[in-house]
């Protein structure tokens, strides 16, 4: 079949991980081309370099209808098969592209819709019913939603239980690049290191906690600060970028155990470099970066919320927490440092392979997509 994937940013966050996974992944089966917002970004870089063919439309709102045209008038040229769109955004815009392509007498393209996260359409009221609604009255255009999670799909349901031919295909990780990594690297010389690094002052540290998130509210950074500052003899190391750092920067002044790197490509290297992982999100879809750790074997402490708890099983493969309880969090922190042996870590791996492998949820996806074209 001929794909076209709809990309939310031209740069890489979880969204655009899974939309490239899925394009190197199913590419023997299927010729894959790419709409981005821009033409400068991550995303365009690593598109280039793997040869697949892209096109710049840019999309500013969800009543973009200049772009939905664009978008309308790719597909009668290029004649797709299916439309994968990634994200509440270009979903919607992508809906009034398949619109007007069908007004026009286009039948050949079928749409299918990617969620990526619960509270989609935001907390403000307002906010929230301008998004709610035009969702609502464009979704009759879908084909076929994909949720990556089990939570994200029962908070799309609660909204619109009419949807049909909703499926949850959960998000994977390229491990290949993991282990080339790991094959190259001396990971336990490289630890050591760091952790003379950072015992090089007074204070002496017993671990390292990092944290790879976003720098915005839905990631939760400021509590990380309060959790640092409360738990001074471990480390903690926060690797991504957003509009909150030099906020959080100046927060973290005086706290000596924490620091903030910025965007890190392959941040895994700092997971693999950790003792812990620990994300207290206020809201998921279905992390990646969790996966990541646990691929690596690491014990994870994540907030109590769908997404986090569809991967953690509470005192098996890591723990969940309180997001707004930094006594809670720091006690999970010390069960896991006082351990003498990785068995949550390894248990973590073990649930992984038996779950969540990329080649598993390709295949579903795979299954989804000659169904949906068949509609």
């Amino acid at each position: 079949m001929k794909i076209l994937q709809v990309a939310y940013t031209s740069d890489i966050a979880g969204g655009e991980k899974v939309l490239l996974n899925i394009v190197q992944g199913l590419s023997k089966k299927h010729e894959f081309q790419v709409v981005v917002p821009s033409n400068e970004g991550k995303l365009v870089e690593v598109l280039i370099g793997l040869g697949i063919k892209y096109h710049v439309i840019p999309v500013k709102k969800t009543y973009d209808i200049r772009s939905a045209f664009k978008l309308s008038k790719l597909l009668k040229e290029e004649e797709f098969d299916l439309v994968n769109s990634h994200g509440l955004l270009v979903n919607i815009v992508s809906r009034m592209a398949l619109f007007l392509y069908r007004i026009s007498g286009g039948q050949k393209t079928k749409l299918v819709n990617t969620v990526h996260l619960t509270h989609q359409y935001g907390n403000k009221n307002w906010i929230f019913f301008y998004y709610y609604l035009i969702d609502l009255f464009t979704s009759f255009m879908v084909d076929s939603t994909v949720c990556v999670g089990e939570g994200v799909k029962k908070y799309l349901m609660t909204f619109m239980p009419f949807l049909s031919n909703v499926s949850v295909v959960t998000n994977g990780i390229c491990e290949e690049e993991i282990d080339l990594w790991a094959e190259r690297t001396d990971i336990t010389a490289l630890k050591n290191r760091i952790f003379k690094k950072i015992n090089s002052g007074l204070v002496k540290f017993d671990s390292i906690v990092v944290s790879v998130c976003r720098l915005s509210r839905q990631k939760n950074p400021f509590f990380l600060i309060d959790v640092a500052r409360k738990k001074k003899d471990t480390f903690f190391l926060i690797i991504g970028d957003g509009f909150l750092k030099e906020e959080l920067i100046k927060r973290a002044k005086g706290v000596d155990n924490i620091l903030f790197v910025g965007y890190r490509k392959a941040a895994f290297r700092y997971i693999a470099l950790g003792d812990i992982f620990f994300l207290p999100s206020l809201w998921e879809g279905f992390p990646l970066t969790i996966l990541e750790a646990s691929y690596l074997k690491k014990p994870v402490i994540a907030s109590n919320i769908s997404g986090n708890n569809e991967i953690i099983v509470n005192g098996v493969n890591g723990f969940l927490c309180n997001p707004t309880s930094v006594e809670d969090c720091i006690e999970k922190i010390g069960i896991l440092t006082s351990q003498s042996d990785n068995s949550i870590g390894e248990m973590a791996h073990k649930i992984y392979v038996e779950n969540f492998k990329l080649e598993k949820q390709l295949k579903k996806l795979d299954f989804l997509y000659q169904e949906t074209a068949m509609i």
